[in-house]
């Protein structure tokens, strides 16, 4: 695992180099803008794979965490494709499945940011679950919205309280986990 977070590292320090390169000393031509696009891109896979990281070589949530591995690197593939590639293979599809993936790893890992806190007192594990199970359905519904073209309006309504609600866990868990020590 070690292994893992210092590639990760040389990944982020590389790419800060060469994006750095290119802004100071580049002529922001075709080929500079996606250099700096993968760096981006690079950059953003680093943050959201880290929870999956620390949940493997714990040796926690484990289910979560390869779904959270596939769908972040299968994000990543898919983006470096659009940068690189010449066009997207099927059209709207590409993009659905591209969103889907992004939408299904931005949910897991969430998820496993919140799974990262181990406590014993019962507010913070039901805050936790409850968290946990909100992200779920609004992965859901976002899954739902974008291969139907949107949402109903009393679903959207849904949705939109449960993003809340979400919020609302996301800030309450670790807030819950300190005021506990």
């Amino acid at each position: 695992m070690r292994i893992a977070f210092l590639i990760l590292i040389a990944l982020l320090v590389l790419s800060a180099v060469i994006g750095i390169g290119v802004i100071l000393f580049g002529s922001f031509d075709g080929t500079e803008i996606r250099i700096l696009a993968t760096c981006g891109v690079l950059g953003a896979y680093t943050a959201l794979i880290t929870p999956s990281l620390f949940h493997i070589k714990r040796s926690r949530a484990l289910y979560l965490t390869r779904i959270a591995i596939v769908t972040t690197s299968g994000t990543l593939a898919m983006i470096l494709w659009l940068i690189w590639g010449s066009k997207p293979i099927g059209g709207e599809t590409y993009f659905k499945v591209l969103a889907s993936l992004g939408i299904l790893a931005l949910g897991t890992n969430h998820s496993l940011i919140l799974l990262a806190t181990q406590s014993g007192k019962l507010m913070v594990k039901i805050c936790q679950r409850t968290t946990v199970i909100i992200i779920v359905l609004v992965t859901g519904l976002f899954l739902g919205a974008i291969w139907n073209d949107g949402l109903p309006e009393p679903v959207l309504r849904i949705f939109l309280a449960l993003v809340i609600l979400d919020v609302l866990g996301s800030l309450a868990t670790p807030i819950l986990v300190k005021s506990g020590r």
